[in-house]
């Protein structure tokens, strides 16, 4: 698209729409354990600026080319996956750490914990609640590297089945920390910090550096909730 026709679609983005029904549309690729915790914000501001937001799941791989033809506006990545080009604003959110979740079934074996290491993970039944596989999880590569791996129990692709599931079994759910502190009801899960360096994670945000104004302004609003947690 030459320059001119890419400044005359974004004053008719900006105006009028997205489409050709004229309805405002955002698009934002979330990993799982962001659903609950950014579903207000974009409520909110949807509503506010009178757009359709539509979430998609989050998948290890580069979005640039889905940036880059506006059918995706902003990339909530995990690791650091994207490709770095002129025409998209790459940042890097902040940072958090995992933890450990646990309901009374394991609670026993864990009352006198304080932490829990890389290597302990491997003695736990553990939930696991991402799109991708296990091989292509970075904490379970780590693992490998190192020789041991934690046995999966339960598998899903909902993080709303984390708290049922270890509430009625004794199993372990390795979580970001920000998804526990968003939980509303936090009743019979308990919590262990992971140590070491491998524990801590960040969050990437990408989109288009021509994004219009309408959407960089809820974008500035995922970004203010995101630092609440992510630092």
């Amino acid at each position: 698209m030459t320059n001119w026709r890419l400044c005359l679609f974004r004053l008719m983005e900006e105006l009028f729409g997205d489409k050709e029904n004229g309805s405002r549309c955002f698009r934002v690729v979330l990993p799982p354990a962001l659903n609950a915790l950014l579903t207000p914000v974009l409520a909110e501001k949807g509503h506010l600026h009178q757009a359709v937001i539509e979430c998609l799941p989050f998948a290890r791989r580069p979005w640039r080319d889905e940036l880059l033809d506006s059918s995706v506006d902003l990339v909530l990545a995990i690791g650091d996956h994207q490709k770095q080009v002129s025409a998209l604003h790459y940042e890097r959110v902040g940072t958090t750490r995992l933890i450990a979740v646990y309901g009374a079934p394991l609670r026993s074996r864990l009352e006198n914990a304080t932490a829990l290491n890389f290597a302990d993970l491997q003695h736990y039944q553990h939930i696991y609640c991402l799109p991708w596989t296990k091989e292509n999880n970075e904490l379970d590569r780590q693992q490998a590297r190192a020789g041991f791996e934690r046995p999966l129990a339960f598998v899903c692709h909902d993080y709303s089945q984390l708290a049922p599931a270890v509430q009625s079994a004794p199993l372990m759910a390795i979580v970001p920390r920000p998804w526990y502190e968003n939980l509303s009801d936090k009743r019979g899960l308990f919590v262990l910090p992971l140590t070491g360096e491998q524990a801590e994670g960040a969050i990437f945000m990408q989109y288009r550096a021509s994004t219009v104004e309408w959407k960089r302004r809820l974008i500035d609003a995922i970004r203010r909730k995101l630092k609440t947690y992510y630092r």
